[in-house]
């Protein structure tokens, strides 16, 4: 297979939702076009989990998740599932099951040697992180948030070898409906969680810890400004 990898988050764009509007895709999208050469991806996909038609269809190249073209050379593209899966509660979440491990099929499909997985609400920042994610290699890596005490299921990197850990898990969640009741982080077979200064914005940076530079930023509101965040937490 081709040494080449791809940059993807899922998508689901809620009109009745702030959080969830098509402003939260553009800001990620600006964000990781800018890092591009620096991470080593060649394309970027939003795998949409049946939104209605939105805003970034008209300037975004979209192609149907169960029809995919031979080739795809759009540098950033939304495939998308035509119905809604959604989530039906805190640990039932079949819609973002079935996005997220539609990037094996991706992977396979148009033969790419290694995933890389970053939600929409998740920044990377140092520099020391990006070359770690760029030159990983091997495995299917994670980072692990030390505020909550478990692997970070938002940043992910599958590599080749363990396309093989992906595709059985697709074929567990598939024959399940994708619903497991049970909380991705416990689930996904990680063969690497790596231990950085990563943390999620939400709860943690109303502790004392916000001082210190971090890795990267989680849950960051669509609304927010995302410099201002950037300039407080970058590591140099």
């Amino acid at each position: 297979m081709e040494n080449k990898s791809f940059l993807f988050c899922t998508m689901f764009i809620d009109s009745k939702s702030s959080d969830h509007s098509y402003q939260r895709y553009e800001k990620w999208i600006d964000y990781y076009s800018d890092l591009k050469r620096q991470l080593g991806f060649s394309q970027l996909f939003l795998i949409d989990d049946g939104s209605d038609s939105n805003k970034l269809e008209q300037n975004i190249a979209v192609y149907d998740a169960e029809n995919l073209p031979s080739s795809i050379n759009d540098e950033i593209s939304i495939i998308k599932f035509q119905t809604n899966k959604g989530r039906t509660s805190v640990f039932e979440y079949p819609g973002w099951w079935r996005s997220f491990l539609f990037s094996f099929e991706i992977a396979t499909k148009y033969k790419y040697s290694k995933i890389i997985h970053i939600e929409s609400d998740f920044f990377l920042l140092s520099s020391e992180l990006i070359s770690f994610i760029n030159g990983s290699n091997k495995g299917w890596i994670s980072l692990f948030s030390d505020f909550y005490q478990f692997p970070e299921t938002a940043v992910q990197v599958i590599c080749e070898d363990s396309y093989c850990l992906i595709n059985d898990l697709k074929d567990k969640l598939i024959i399940n409906g994708y619903l497991l009741n049970y909380p991705a982080e416990m689930i996904i077979p990680f063969t690497h969680v790596e231990i950085g200064e990563p943390e999620v914005l939400d709860e943690w940076i109303k502790t004392e810890k916000y001082l210190n530079p971090l890795d990267y930023i989680g849950q960051v509101p669509a609304g927010i400004e995302l410099k201002r965040y950037i300039e407080l937490f970058k590591v140099n």
